[in-house]
């Protein structure tokens, strides 16, 4: 550790001779997009020369990203697959990623659809989610999966409601 981030992450300094303790702030985990940082109790013995660390508690340094519940998922795709049933010549709703290839073919970016705040594993967890549900919703008004590799998802109007691809 540094020591000029001694001068503004100490706090309850306790001076108990021979003994200097206080806690201290680390912010590796924000750094990632964590609202938290961890707090850790150092004990430093003067006349001995040496250090204990304990790992302590969390502390919330900012919100914490909205929770998003399996509803608010279903309600976001499900507006996706309005668009797709409105056709292609229906006008583009706010903050959908999707692009007609052809009458029966489109990519729609799952990721894009879900805002990028947060911790990396919620954002990844949820993006795993809704990628999930949007195949699910889109089958369920004839469009299958081509393709789910990459940031975009595939897909290919069914013929006849079969469910499988022309």
């Amino acid at each position: 550790m540094e020591a000029y981030k001694l001068d503004k992450r100490v706090e309850n300094l306790v001076w108990a001779p021979p003994v200097l303790s206080f806690k201290m702030a680390r912010h590796g985990a924000t750094v990632w997009g964590s609202p938290r940082e961890h707090l850790y109790r150092w004990h430093i013995n003067v006349a001995d020369k040496t250090a204990t660390l304990e790992k302590g508690t969390f502390r919330l340094v900012r919100p914490s990203a909205a929770k998003l519940s399996k509803d608010k998922i279903l309600e976001i795709v499900r507006r996706v697959c309005e668009h797709v049933q409105n056709g292609r010549l229906s006008s583009a709703a706010p903050g959908i990623s999707l692009t007609w290839k052809s009458e029966t073919e489109i990519l729609i970016k799952p990721a894009a659809l879900i805002p990028a705040d947060g911790f990396k594993q919620t954002l990844a967890g949820r993006r795993k989610r809704i990628r999930s549900i949007l195949i699910d919703e889109m089958k369920t008004i004839g469009w299958v999966v081509v393709s789910d590799k990459g940031a975009f998802v595939k897909f290919r109007k069914a013929s006849g409601g079969s469910g499988e691809p022309p």
